[in-house]
């Protein structure tokens, strides 16, 4: 985030508060679309997180994005995508409580 950011702490904590509230919507959105097997959806959501993680250098959600995205786009929406789903959607919700207590600092 420093790279693109530089040192300027309101827009950090602008970024940080964003991702706070949006993120898990966001993640709402993606569970819902593996569910209900939604391609279109699922590519939408997959795409629209990505920019979003990656300005926090959460690297292994991105890349579960990517493949998701990826997965969407041939039409494969399997059992091993909601398992990892699982995986990403604990990690994005304990670095939002990481985030919350920075926010706070």
């Amino acid at each position: 985030m420093d790279e693109l950011l530089g040192h300027d702490k309101d827009l950090k904590m602008e970024m940080i508060e964003l991702f706070i509230r949006n993120v898990p919507n966001d993640v709402d959105l993606l569970g819902n679309a593996i569910l209900e097997k939604d391609l279109i959806g699922l590519k939408k959501m997959a795409h629209h997180m990505k920019s979003s993680l990656s300005m926090f250098n959460l690297t292994q959600e991105v890349a579960f994005l990517e493949q998701t995205e990826m997965n969407a786009m041939d039409s494969v929406i399997n059992s091993k995508i909601s398992k990892e789903f699982t995986f990403f959607k604990s990690s994005l919700e304990k670095t939002i409580v990481a985030l919350k207590e920075v926010n706070m600092a």
